[in-house]
């Protein structure tokens, strides 16, 4: 079972529309995927009770019992574990990070956001430094400000940049309303599209894992 943690500094990030959207989308793709909700706003859970159905499986989990909760999960033969921590900085973001073979930051592409992530880079450093990758999520349809983010985040903070950003597109926050993510919602939306293509992404992220390629490997199927 790969597991993936979900950090973030500031509310707001994204980080429960990510969580969802992929387990949605690798639940599309066949696989058996768990939903750690870790944040006490309880938004990825709020979003299961609005839902129709019981797949992905969201439960609501303290940090004490989020060890104990993958080991179960990964026992009951889920191939995926995704991790909605908290919207700042505290232990529970360490140890989900810690857990994760895969670390996403999201990031909006603002200068309040990009300082936040000074404080996460120390998080990794605690926690030992895991394969961290940053999402840039919710940037403007027009223009280069992702790019210009991009290049902020590599020479000034030194986390790796996914290939793959995300648009500022309505149907991400309606998609939620409706207990649904965008893959469900207009599935041949250009979000859903930006979805797929961050889920693919993660695949060759962790498959190159799998294969037990060091972290500079899978640096390169990040930026690929």
């Amino acid at each position: 079972m790969k597991k993936i943690a979900i950090l973030g500094q500031k509310g707001g990030s994204g980080k429960t529309t990510i969580a969802t959207a992929l387990a949605v989308r690798a639940g599309k793709d066949g696989k058996s995927v768990a939903l750690f909700d870790l944040d006490p706003q309880g938004s990825a859970t709020l979003w299961a009770e609005r839902r129709q159905g019981d797949s992905p499986a969201v439960v609501s989990c303290q940090i004490f019992m989020l060890k104990k909760m993958l080991a179960k999960a990964e026992e009951g033969g889920a191939d995926l574990a995704i991790i909605d921590t908290p919207g700042k900085i505290e232990q529970a973001a360490v140890e989900a990070a810690k857990a994760a073979d895969v670390v996403l930051i999201p990031v909006r592409a603002t200068a309040f956001d990009l300082d936040a992530l000074k404080e996460l880079r120390a998080l990794l450093a605690i926690a030992g430094d895991p394969p961290a990758y940053v999402v840039i999520n919710a940037a403007p349809v027009q223009g280069r400000r992702h790019e210009d983010a991009r290049t902020v985040i590599e020479q000034m903070h030194k986390l790796q940049v996914a290939s793959v950003h995300l648009s500022q597109r309505n149907a991400f926050s309606d998609s939620i309303i409706v207990g649904q993510t965008v893959s469900e919602y207009e599935p041949k939306g250009k979000a859903a599209g930006e979805i797929d293509a961050l889920y693919s992404l993660i695949l060759s992220i962790t498959q190159s894992l799998k294969k037990g390629a060091k972290h500079g490997q899978a640096k390169l199927a990040a930026a690929s």
